[in-house]
């Protein structure tokens, strides 16, 4: 183990231990303090090195995945649907819509639901 990963497993070791003597309410918001104060530096002391090499490690994976990437040909404008959007759905009548009630139009609710009034 590095001797840089053995100092940081010391520092949450000795974490671990003040979390458990320290039984007051204030112990978990106290840890994450500590924790941050410092821990965290640590993590992040170096990061885009880390990076940057992890990077260059994995460029030749990603190269040769592109390579081997099959690239699907553009739609053409027929080969797209037509969609209307919810919100037009909603406040616009389709058109057959319109056209039920350009044909109920002047009629009444029970000569549009098919009842024939009661004296005929």
């Amino acid at each position: 183990m590095p001797t840089e990963q053995k100092t940081q497993n010391h520092k949450f070791k000795d974490l671990a231990r003040e979390l458990e003597c320290d039984e007051s309410e204030g112990a978990f918001d106290e840890a994450l303090e500590l924790f941050a104060r410092e821990v965290m530096p640590e993590f992040h002391a170096g990061e885009e090195e880390r990076q940057a090499k992890k990077m260059k490690e994995l460029e030749p994976f990603i190269e040769a995945a592109f390579k081997r990437k099959e690239y699907m040909a553009a739609p053409s404008d027929e080969d797209i649907p037509n969609v209307v959007a919810l919100g037009r759905r909603i406040t616009e009548p389709s058109a057959a819509e319109k056209a039920a009630a350009e044909k109920a139009e002047g009629k009444t609710m029970a000569e549009m639901a098919g009842v024939k009034p009661a004296g005929e």
